[in-house]
């Protein structure tokens, strides 16, 4: 949404930030007819299939855009790094030291252009796409690349158009922007794969000592206000993870029935490390859900039918959690 301020305050000038960012669709981008038919596909009957449905068609189809970042971020430090030393350089007339630090950005350049043309399939002509901060939603709808900010746009989108009358925020960490949306005064973050977290973990996730704030803003009318970190935060603790339990309620979820043929040959397979899992899950029924769906995806993934599992198994490893399946054997 393309969001106006009455006033010079000081929210305005980082909404006009935030689009110059590209983290904000603009209006005419909501209205978007492939926007629209989209929204229209992924919506259900329910809050956790539809919000689901939104972070498995981007788990899905979009693809992490790699050569726009990092390589981006190092070929503008490079270019800047030169230069500025450049002129010191020719002062002390260290020649051989300026074709080393000029090599630099020409190689990243050269690596960004291979990449996109001959792994992405997209002409040398929309190269400049990799540096541009706010890339149209139709640009990556068609080829299917992102980084945070692009998936944040998206998200963006399509929560604007399934839930026209919802309030919808962007949460930001360091160098690292998702949107989520209010469900029954509970802020969801769809942060670029499943599953959906709440607000709380999603702050813990990100809040550290070295970065210690966790900005969030919130659409209001024509507006992007600031909002208090605080006051969507839970004012009781979260339980403690229990594995176990965990384990019991994937399986429900996903209806695996234990196998009663003690004999049968099985295998285990490990299904999923979800990095920093420990931290951002916590037991709710919409996180519950969507992580059912991310472990059907990924049980699809390695030609698996749900029948053949007969058991699902969760381990700790520090922060992580490492999903294992148990499945009968067709051998």
């Amino acid at each position: 949404m393309h969001f106006k301020r009455k006033n010079k305050s000081k929210s305005k000038v980082k909404y006009e930030l935030a689009c110059s960012e590209g983290y904000c669709p603009t209006l005419e981008e909501i209205e978007n007819s492939e926007i629209k038919q989209l929204a229209n596909r992924l919506k259900a009957l329910s809050d956790k299939e539809t919000l689901t449905n939104v972070l498995e068609w981007q788990d899905r189809n979009i693809v992490f855009w790699f050569e726009r970042y990092p390589l981006s971020h190092i070929l503008l430090v490079s270019i800047v790094f030169f230069a500025v030393s450049l002129p010191i350089l020719l002062f002390l007339r260290l020649w051989w030291l300026v074709a080393i630090l000029g090599t630099i950005p020409v190689m990243t350049l050269a690596i960004m252009m291979l990449i996109f043309h001959y792994v992405r399939k997209t002409s040398l002509k929309e190269l400049w796409k990799v540096l541009n901060l706010n890339n149209p939603i139709n640009w990556i709808l068609e080829n299917r690349l992102g980084v945070c900010r692009d998936y944040a746009k998206l998200t963006a989108g399509l929560l604007s158009t399934i839930y026209p009358d919802a309030e919808l925020y962007f949460a930001h960490g360091p160098s690292h922007v998702a949107t989520g949306t209010m469900i029954e005064n509970k802020l969801y973050i769809l942060d670029k794969q499943l599953p959906v977290v709440t607000i709380d973990k999603w702050h813990e996730r990100w809040h550290n000592r070295r970065h210690p704030d966790i900005r969030i803003e919130r659409v209001k009318g024509q507006c992007l206000e600031s909002v208090n970190l605080n006051s969507l935060l839970s004012e009781t603790d979260t339980t403690e993870l229990n594995t176990e339990k965990l384990a019991t309620e994937m399986t429900r979820l996903l209806n695996i029935k234990e196998s009663e043929d003690g004999d049968s040959e099985v295998s285990l397979l490990e299904l999923l490390r979800w990095k920093r899992g420990a931290v951002l899950y916590e037991d709710n029924e919409i996180v519950n859900y969507s992580l059912a769906r991310r472990l059907k995806m990924k049980i699809s993934g390695e030609m698996l039918e749900l029948n053949q599992a007969t058991k699902i198994e969760i381990d700790r490893d520090k922060g992580d959690l490492i999903f294992r399946v148990i499945f009968k054997s067709n051998l």
